[in-house]
């Protein structure tokens, strides 16, 4: 899968290089400062979007993927960072500036101007903007979202802490 070729203008979602009518469902708020607008997708009930918002200076919860079969992670436009800790302990750091991005793995770097990832079940992830600029991204669930898909770790939690000094 090429995860690179992924893009949502107006009610058209590009992915893989099929185009998929999308329709709003819902809007809210995740946490002070990430908002979050829900997409299906037409004539395909199998997977769904969403995209979320970040205020600068904030982030979105430090979540578990506990479900899913497919889940995309993409940026849109903005200044900030995806933190991935993988469930086999790796971390991937991916640093988004305006249209570029760096990845960090494993001490290694890698520049590009597009970026999609995959994250998988027992990984944990959080999203953060940098304190001068919003930082917008998608979400493509397959199957689609339904809660207890994501599992928000906070600071009460003992595994808060072995998730973010990693």
């Amino acid at each position: 899968m090429n995860l690179n070729k992924l893009n949502i203008q107006d009610n058209c979602l590009s992915f893989n290089g099929d185009k998929y009518g999308i329709k709003k469902v819902k809007s809210y708020q995740v946490c002070p400062g990430v908002d979050c607008t829900e997409y299906k997708i037409k004539r395909d009930k199998t997977k769904d979007l969403a995209v979320v918002n970040i205020m600068p200076g904030c982030s979105t919860p430090l979540q578990l993927v506990k479900e899913g079969d497919l889940t995309v992670e993409s940026s849109i436009v903005g200044n900030g960072c995806l933190y991935v800790r993988k469930a086999n302990g790796g971390t991937n750091i991916y640093e988004f500036t305006g249209n570029q991005y760096v990845q960090t793995e494993l001490g290694l770097k890698a520049q590009s101007t597009s970026f999609s990832a995959l994250v998988e079940i027992g990984d944990v992830i959080q999203w953060r903007a940098n304190p001068n600029s919003t930082l917008v991204f998608m979400e493509i669930c397959t199957p689609p979202y339904k809660d207890g898909r994501f599992e928000n770790i906070t600071e009460t939690d003992e595994r808060f802490f072995s998730f973010i000094e990693a």
